[in-house]
């Protein structure tokens, strides 16, 4: 994300290559570069809790983690 915003505040205009947005230095760049930066940080949490359920489902059925 800071690289993004790095970017955004130089003047480079970024593409993205799936949906092909142009991130530049629009409000409407700025909303959508926060709502990538937010649903990214949200998977993240998401991937930690179900890594981390699943450690504690294994140690107590008696799996050796490790």
């Amino acid at each position: 994300m800071s690289i993004l915003h790095h970017c955004m505040n130089t003047g480079c205009q970024v593409w993205t290559i799936k949906d092909n947005y142009s991130l530049g230095k629009t409000i409407e760049s700025k909303v959508l570069s926060f709502a990538f930066g937010l649903s990214a940080e949200i998977e993240r949490v998401l991937i930690s809790q179900r890594t981390t359920e699943t450690l504690k489902r294994l140690q107590n059925e008696g799996k050796v983690l490790g």
